[in-house]
């Protein structure tokens, strides 16, 4: 669900229902490479409502409602080096990055 190309033409995002989804358009992150077909779990455990991929393809922002995380808004380095990090509490229907590459969301 909820596809979205990447900046640089060369990864697909989407989202796949999991078990752990509760809402009808939620599930995990996952991303699919165009010029192999390899796909790959973005950030494992993590349900999402919506999300958005800044334009350097590093961090993802995103919304989460009924997970087990916890809702609200989230930011994420996608190499998965540090955890996801909750920026509110409160649930939201969209997020997007104030400027590309940077942590400021809104």
């Amino acid at each position: 669900m909820l596809p979205s190309m990447g900046l640089s033409g060369k990864r697909v995002f989407y989202l796949m229902r999991t078990g752990f989804a509760r809402a009808y358009a939620s599930g995990e992150l996952w991303s699919m490479n165009l010029a192999t077909g390899e796909k790959q779990r973005a950030l494992p455990g993590h349900v999402m409502a919506n999300y958005l991929i800044s334009a350097d393809e590093q961090r993802v922002v995103f919304t989460s409602s009924g997970s087990s995380n916890g809702d609200g808004v989230w930011i994420a380095d996608l190499d998965r080096r540090t955890p996801p990090r909750q920026l509110n509490t409160r649930r939201g229907f969209s997020c997007f990055f104030w400027r590309p590459g940077r942590d400021h969301v809104a």
